[in-house]
């Protein structure tokens, strides 16, 4: 990610347990959030060090829903909303059968 200017990226499919803000080695923080490992939960925020002090929120809410909250400029702030949508399996099936005979 060197070559890319970035402040905060959000990255869905995470499959890991529980709710945990860590800061890794080079400063920077991640924070994941799973509610059961059958389930995959609404990913994780990798969030510049520079900025964490800006954060004002970060938090899950439903098992497929993350909020990051960060103050942009006095009186200002931005709030990242972050989700899963998961299709159950039955109409992922059905999807892919109706896609097959449509053509």
């Amino acid at each position: 990610m060197g070559n890319i200017k970035w402040e905060i990226i959000g990255i869905s499919e995470m499959k890991k347990e529980g709710e945990k803000l860590m800061q890794r080695k080079n400063g920077n923080y991640f924070y994941y959030f799973g509610e059961t490992k059958r389930y995959r939960g609404t990913g994780l925020f990798y969030i510049r060090s520079s900025i964490m002090r800006k954060v004002l929120v970060v938090k899950g809410i439903f098992k497929r829903i993350s909020v990051l909250k960060i103050e942009i400029k006095e009186d200002v702030n931005m709030t990242m909303i972050q989700v899963r949508y998961m299709l159950q399996r039955r109409k992922q099936l059905n999807m892919k059968r109706e896609m097959s005979t449509d053509y």
